[in-house]
């Protein structure tokens, strides 16, 4: 071949191998639109029932799913307390003093502190056991509730001394 045929063919040559180019980086991409479209005219193709359509659209709104109470109703915080502590319930005779509460809507949190003679203070959770065989049962803002073999007992925080202060936090 002669030069002067090889410059004339050389843009046609650039322009040939552009095009290589750009269909080879275009064909993943041509590949995968394909694809999708395949995907889509196969779900599309699938009819819902119009009572199935209507229903969906009732039951995907968030306010119906709440309703449902897929795990339970929940009760407020009164009606928790309310179900579970007794208003009346006798003084304790364990030689058992609360020094402190530290009251919480979250049960996990809630703790009061007890001395007790020859054990010092101590930090107690809800359900933990007592010196005198009791459990902690409850936790309210004045007292706490004590299940002693089935029976409810209150250990109420001692009465200020007159002149005295008292820090309450909640």
């Amino acid at each position: 071949m002669s030069d002067e045929r090889i410059k004339r063919a050389l843009p046609r040559l650039a322009l040939l191998a552009a095009l290589v180019l750009l269909m080879g980086s275009l064909y993943p991409l041509l590949r995968n639109k394909r694809f999708m479209e395949a995907t889509a005219e196969n779900i599309q193709s699938v009819e819902m029932p119009a009572q199935a359509r209507t229903q969906d659209r009732l039951e995907n709104n968030p306010a119906r799913i709440a309703q449902w109470h897929l795990f339970g109703k929940a009760r407020t915080v009164s009606q928790r307390k309310a179900q579970k502590t007794p208003r009346k319930a006798p003084e304790t005779r364990l030689k058992l003093t609360l020094k402190g509460i530290a009251e919480s809507n979250e049960t996990a949190q809630a703790h009061a502190i007890i001395a007790a003679p020859g054990k010092g203070q101590q930090s107690y959770r809800i359900g933990d056991e007592l010196p005198g065989h009791a459990k902690l049962y409850a936790i309210e803002s004045h007292r706490i509730l004590l299940d002693r073999n089935g029976r409810i007992e209150a250990l109420s925080l001692p009465q200020p001394k007159p002149g005295s202060s008292i820090s309450m936090i909640k």
